[in-house]
C-alpha cells in the first residue's frame, strides 16, 4: 500500500503538502496550486493510496463509527428494514459508519465483552437491538463501563428510543369509538416485548374513558391449530363485536378468513384496525393500519447516541416516537 511519503517523492513535494491535499485542507486559490493538487490526487489514485483510518481516528479522537449489537437468538430482537434505513441515513448525514455485531447471550453478560467490542470494532458508541428479556447483568455491565449506548425498540428506564405503542393503540381505539362502535374487542398476541402490554393498555384506556368494558382475547403465536376456530367463535352469534383491534397484521389475517366463512362483510359488518411497520394488505384487502415508526425510531436513536457520546455519564430520558395511521379500507361506522 502506498504511503504519503511515496506520493510526495513521486510529485516532488513535501509530505505535509500531500497530507493537506488528500485531507481537503489545502487552499487552492491559485491556478498553480490547483494544478499541483490535482497531480497529487491523481498520483494517490494511481498508487492506490488508502488513508490510515486508525491513525486518523487517533488524531481526531473519534472512530466516526457506531456498533449495532444484536443477540444471536432471533426471539430477542427483530430487524426491520425501516429501522436500519433510519439509522443508516442519520449516520451518513454525520459521516459516520455502522458496524454490526451479533453476539450470543453468554457474551452479552460477560464482564469483558463490552470494552472488547468498542476496542475491536473501533466504535464510538453502541446501538443495542435487544428488545425483550434483557438480562439485568447486561444493563449493569454497560452502565458500569460508562459506554455510550442507546437501546432501540426496547422500553427501559433511561437511554432508549421506542415506538409509542400505548398512544398508537389508544388513538386506533378512539377512532373506532368516534365512528360509533361500542362492541370493540382487542386481539392480543402473547409476547415478552413491551408493545404487547402497551397496545393492550392503550386500548383498555380508551374503552375506560368511553365508559365501556374492554374485551381482550389472548392468542399466542403458537396457537395455529386453534387460531381460526377461536376467531370464528368470537365473531359468531348476535353479541359479536362490531370492530376489532388486532396486535399486528399476522393476528389480523385470520379475522378476514373467519369473517368470510361466517358471511360477514369487512368493513360493513366488521371493522378492523391493526399495527405494522408498513401498510398491511391481506388477500388484496388494504387493512387500516397504525404504522409503527421504525424509520423515525432509527434516526432518533442515533441522535440520542450522539448526545451520549458527547456526555457518556449522563442518563437520558426515554423517548417514545409517535406513529401514523393509514386510511385502509376496513374501518367504517357500524351498520344499523
Amino acid at each position: 500500500m502506498a504511503t504519503l511519503k511515496q506520493i510526495a517523492e513521486e510529485c516532488g513535494v513535501s509530505v505535509n503538502t500531500v497530507s493537506r491535499v488528500l485531507s481537503g485542507k489545502n487552499k487552492e486559490v491559485w491556478a498553480s496550486t490547483a494544478k499541483r493538487s490535482g497531480e497529487i490526487r491523481r498520483m494517490a489514485e494511481k498508487l492506490r493510496f488508502r488513508p490510515n483510518g486508525l491513525a486518523r481516528a487517533m488524531r481526531r479522537g473519534s472512530f466516526q463509527s457506531v456498533a449495532m449489537i444484536e443477540p444471536t437468538g432471533h426471539w430477542r430482537s427483530t430487524r426491520f428494514t425501516e429501522l436500519f434505513d433510519g439509522i443508516q441515513d442519520r449516520l451518513a448525514a454525520a459521516d459516520f459508519h455502522l458496524i454490526l455485531e451479533r453476539l450470543p447471550d453468554e457474551a452479552l453478560v460477560s464482564e469483558g465483552f463490552i470494552p472488547r467490542i468498542l476496542r475491536e470494532s473501533s466504535a464510538d458508541g453502541m446501538l443495542v437491538n435487544y428488545d425483550s428479556n434483557i438480562p439485568p447483568q447486561m444493563l449493569e455491565l454497560i452502565r458500569k463501563n460508562r459506554i455510550p449506548f442507546v437501546w432501540i425498540n426496547a422500553k427501559i428506564d433511561t437511554d432508549c428510543v421506542y415506538p409509542d405503542d400505548f398512544q398508537s393503540s389508544y388513538l386506533a381505539t378512539r377512532r373506532l369509538l368516534e365512528l360509533g362502535h361500542r362492541k370493540i374487542t382487542y386481539l392480543n398476541q402473547k409476547s415478552f416485548h413491551y408493545s404487547c402490554a402497551d397496545r393492550r393498555h392503550g386500548y383498555a384506556h380508551a374503552m375506560a374513558e368511553a365508559g365501556l368494558t374492554d374485551c381482550i382475547v389472548e392468542i399466542s403465536v403458537g396457537d395455529e391449530d386453534t387460531r381460526l376456530p377461536r376467531t370464528k367463535a368470537l365473531l359468531a352469534g348476535e353479541n359479536r363485536p362490531t370492530a376489532l383491534v388486532a396486535y399486528e397484521a399476522y393476528t389480523a389475517t385470520p379475522v378476514l378468513l373467519a369473517a368470510a366463512t361466517l358471511g360477514l362483510r369487512v368493513p360493513e359488518d366488521l371493522s378492523l384496525v391493526t399495527f405494522s411497520n408498513e401498510p398491511a394488505w391481506t388477500a388484496g384487502v388494504p387493512i387500516t393500519t397504525a404504522i409503527v415508526p421504525f424509520y423515525e425510531v432509527g434516526r432518533a436513536a442515533v441522535d440520542m447516541l450522539f448526545a451520549k457520546i458527547a456526555q457518556p455519564g449522563v442518563a437520558l430520558a426515554p423517548r417514545a416516537v409517535a406513529s401514523t395511521t393509514t386510511k385502509g379500507n376496513t374501518c367504517v361506522a357500524p351498520q344499523p
